[in-house]
This record gives structure tokens, C-alpha cells and sequence, in this order.
């Protein structure tokens, strides 16, 4: 719930509205889930829809231009599904997730992560 509703769903898409409390539980919910700051997860995956599967994309074997290569794709690979969490940012939180910021609930939540 925290991953596909908070993160996802809510966060990222703003794909419905909620309460105060609504954004309180689903922002709690995202961060015990364990994979980062709502601000990063958020600037991550609109990363991700702007770069589908080309060099930019942050959860693809293309992180690179050199998209092609054995060596890139299971680079890719292990970035996509686990060192994402460990590389730093890697996406413009200013640029893909300036909402997130001016919330005061998410950006408390993913200022004390």
C-alpha cells in the first residue's frame, strides 16, 4: 500500500485526492516501506516517465548511452531493482518533484526519512 498507493498512486500521479489524514497515513505508509524519501522516489519515477527506456531512465538497463552492451543492461539491472537506494540522487527533486517540497506533510516525512 505504502509502495503502489502512497508512492506511486498518490504521490507521484496524484491520481486522487485524500484528507489531510489521508496524505498523513499514505506518506507514513510510503516511508516504512523502506525505499526512500517520498522527494526521491517521486523525482525518480517522473524521471522514469519522461525516459522510458532510453539513456535517463533510472529504472532501466539504458542508464547510460551505451544501453546495448551486456555490461549496461545487468548494470541496469541491479541499479533498477537495488542500488538505486545506495547511488545518491539521481534525479532534479527541484525540477521533477518541486510539489513534494511545498507539502509540509511529505516534505517532513521525506526530510526525517
Amino acid at each position: 500500500i505504502g509502495v503502489s498507493v502512497g508512492h506511486h498512486r498518490y504521490f507521484t500521479h496524484a491520481s486522487f485526492k485524500t484528507s489531510r489524514f489521508g496524505r498523513l497515513l499514505l506518506g507514513v505508509l510510503a516511508t516504512i516501506s523502506m525505499q526512500g524519501s517520498i522527494l526521491r522516489w517521486v523525482a525518480d519515477h517522473r524521471r522514469h516517465h519522461r525516459f522510458t527506456d532510453r539513456p535517463g531512465d533510472p529504472h532501466s538497463p539504458y542508464v547510460n548511452a551505451d544501453g546495448h552492451s551486456m555490461r549496461c543492461r545487468a548494470s541496469g539491472l541491479a541499479h533498477a531493482h537495488l542500488l538505486w537506494m545506495f547511488n545518491g540522487y539521481l534525479s532534479d527533486e527541484q525540477r521533477y518533484a518541486r510539489d513534494i517540497n511545498a507539502d509540509a506533510i511529505s516534505a517532513w516525512l521525506s526530510a526525517h526519512y
